[in-house]
C-alpha cells in the first residue's frame, strides 16, 4: 500500500530525470525502516521496502546523473504525533507528559524533530551541495535508539 505510490510516481518522474541527466528523488521512510516496530509490522515493512526501492533505483539511474535518497524521520513534532502519544497515554492510564517523556527517552537527543528540519534536509539534498549524495538512507531522528 505505502510502496505502490512510490513505484507509480517514479515510473512517471524518473524517465524525465533520466532524459535531462540530472535530478533528485527523495523518499520519506521512517526510523521504522531501520529499527522495526512491534505491533506496527505492515507500516515498518513498507518503510523497509522504501529503503530497498531507493537503494536499487539509485543503482539503476545513478549512471544517468539521477540521485535517489531516503529520509528516515524519527518522532516528528506536530499534531499527528501528539494524537499518537495521547492515545498511548490514555491506553496506559498515564499523563500525556509522562508518556511523551517515555517516548523521548528512546531518542539520544531527547527531542522531537521539527518538520522544518526535514524540509531543510530535502533542500540540501536537491541542491548542488548534495550533488554527490545518492543511495543513502539519512536518519533525521536525534538518534532514535529503538521504537516502542
Amino acid at each position: 500500500m505505502y510502496v505502490e505510490s512510490h513505484f507509480v510516481a517514479c515510473k512517471v518522474v524518473v524517465p524525465y530525470l533520466r532524459k535531462q541527466r540530472d535530478g533528485s528523488v527523495i523518499f520519506i521512510s521512517s526510523t521504522a525502516g531501520r529499527l522495526g516496530f512491534a505491533l506496527r509490522t505492515p507500516y515498518s515493512a513498507s518503510k523497509w521496502a522504501l529503503v530497498g526501492l531507493m537503494k536499487s533505483l539509485a543503482i539503476e539511474v545513478g549512471p544517468e546523473g539521477v540521485r535517489i535518497n531516503a529520509i528516515m524521520p524519527g518522532v516528528v513534532d506536530g499534531e499527528r504525533i501528539k494524537r499518537v502519544i495521547a492515545a498511548k497515554a490514555e491506553a496506559e492510564n498515564l499523563p500525556y507528559d509522562e508518556m511523551e517523556s517515555q517516548w523521548l527517552k528512546l531518542v539520544s537527543l531527547r527531542r522531537m524533530i521539527p518538520p522544518q528540519e526535514i524540509a531543510e534536509m530535502i533542500q540540501f539534498l536537491i541542491s548542488d551541495a548534495g550533488r554527490t549524495i545518492s543511495g543513502q538512507s539519512l536518519s533525521l531522528c536525534g538518534n532514535q535508539e529503538t521504537l516502542r
